[in-house]
């Protein structure tokens, strides 16, 4: 027999040991990949999720927070709201610590 004819013989003996051996020799491969990609995008995406919806809440409308209908909302009043709240500042163009209706509905989400 010459060794072109040893090939075929070869393969029938090697590749019945690796389907009989497939989950142990799958665990000694070298594992290219630190973290699974799959399951990182999948994290990532539920971080960016809750980020956003922190970053993108829905605010109520003015008349909501507005309770005693004064025209305008105290720092405290809008710390009723999460939105209001961490916007009182930006959407304050007058800085004189009172949100009016005016801008609240101008302050950009």
């Amino acid at each position: 027999m010459t060794a072109n004819n040893l090939v075929p013989f070869t393969c029938l003996a090697v590749l019945p040991a690796v389907f009989l051996l497939g989950g142990a020799a799958e665990a000694q491969m070298p594992d290219y990949w630190p973290v699974n990609p799959r399951a990182s995008a999948t994290a990532q995406s539920a971080a960016q999720s809750s980020a956003d919806a922190r970053e993108f809440s829905t605010r109520k409308s003015f008349d909501a927070l507005d309770t005693n209908r004064r025209g305008y909302l105290t720092r405290k009043e809008a710390k009723q709201d999460d939105w209001a709240g961490r916007n009182f500042d930006r959407c304050n163009i007058s800085h004189d610590g009172h949100l009016s209706e005016v801008e609240y509905a101008n302050c950009p989400e």
